[in-house]
């Protein structure tokens, strides 16, 4: 088929601008970077702190980094989120000295300075045992993660809200949202080139 003499531009600038597209959505993706204190996971950033905070104020400090406590909308968000919490976790072992012990002495940890449990951004604020994520669209949990027995039947008038339960391979349980608590924060990607075109 022959292309007219406009045609042929059209063709041209569409092109160009397809490859000028592609060219700075893949530039601005290389030049992408999380928070300072957050850890890139795929197109995630988390960050862990053992601040020990109630439910409320974990999602206040979140708010004021300007990200949001963490929640697990699909198995995708699940997997990233407990690949980066294995390796944090891993990473930051707290164990006892070696000075004193023998070398065919096993190293025993010491109490670990992180909660048993996580906060999350799931909470059954609005109708006891119906939990949502409390982000600015209020989204029902519809991906679930549950450790057995959960979520438990709370106590009438008692809100409840969503956490990881690490000694349940980080599925997710409920807790009193007053209890004091470790929580991940999540951040988007920051391009340090300006905005991300695409």
């Amino acid at each position: 088929m022959q292309l007219n003499r406009f045609d042929a531009h059209v063709h041209w600038l569409l092109m160009l601008t397809v490859t000028h597209r592609v060219f700075v959505s893949e530039a601005a993706q290389s030049t992408a970077r999380c928070p300072r204190g957050f850890t890139r996971v795929d197109q995630s950033c988390y960050r862990h702190l053992a601040q020990g905070a109630t439910w409320l104020e974990a999602r206040g400090y979140c708010d004021a980094m300007g990200t949001e406590l963490v929640s697990v909308v699909t198995s995708e968000d699940a997997r990233r989120l407990q690949g980066y919490l294995r390796s944090f976790f891993s990473a930051n072992v707290v164990t006892g000295t070696t000075s004193t012990l023998p070398p065919d002495v096993p190293i025993q940890p010491t109490r670990s300075p992180f909660s048993r449990h996580i906060w999350m951004l799931g909470s059954d604020h609005f109708e006891q045992g119906f939990f949502v994520w409390m982000n600015k669209h209020h989204d029902d949990v519809t991906y679930a993660n549950w450790a057995p027995g959960q979520p438990m039947k709370s106590r009438v008038g008692q809100v409840t809200c969503m956490a990881l339960d690490r000694e349940q391979d980080l599925k997710w349980t409920t807790m009193p949202c007053m209890q004091h608590m470790d929580y991940v924060c999540i951040a988007s990607l920051q391009d340090t080139n300006g905005p991300i075109v695409g």
